[in-house]
């Protein structure tokens, strides 16, 4: 599952990813995150990314994007995230999904891993 947010992201991008979105956007795979404990865990975030060290363009991007609402969601869900990146602590130029994961104590773990962990297999087919 993921949240509305990260599927309006997705579908900006129009491509195939984003027509499987659309084809998919009732099904109740995208949560809603207008609900008042996601509400008060972004605000946290907010409040934890605008008192760190990060640059201001860091932030702007990092707050303006999907990112801190599916921290949010995990967080309030008890949840984890699913994500390429890596935690980079000293980062100041960015700012990274698993460094706020720490600091909220949400779970996170890396695609492959996750993969892995479900048991998923892929085929490849000759045609």
């Amino acid at each position: 599952m993921s949240i509305v947010t990260v599927g309006d992201e997705l579908i900006a991008g129009n491509d195939k990813l984003a027509q499987w979105v659309k084809d998919r956007k009732n099904h109740g795979m995208f949560l809603d995150v207008s609900d008042s404990a996601t509400q008060k865990a972004f605000k946290k975030i907010v409040g934890a990314v605008q008192s760190g060290s990060y640059s201001q363009s860091a932030k702007a991007d990092f707050l303006g994007k999907a990112d801190p609402w599916l921290i949010a969601k995990a967080m309030m869900m008890h949840a984890t995230v699913v994500t390429h990146e890596q935690p980079v602590p000293a980062a100041k130029k960015r700012v990274f999904i698993p460094n706020i994961c720490k600091n909220f104590n949400v779970s996170y773990v890396n695609t492959f891993d996750m993969l892995r962990a479900c048991r998923v297999s892929f085929k490849l087919d000759d045609n």
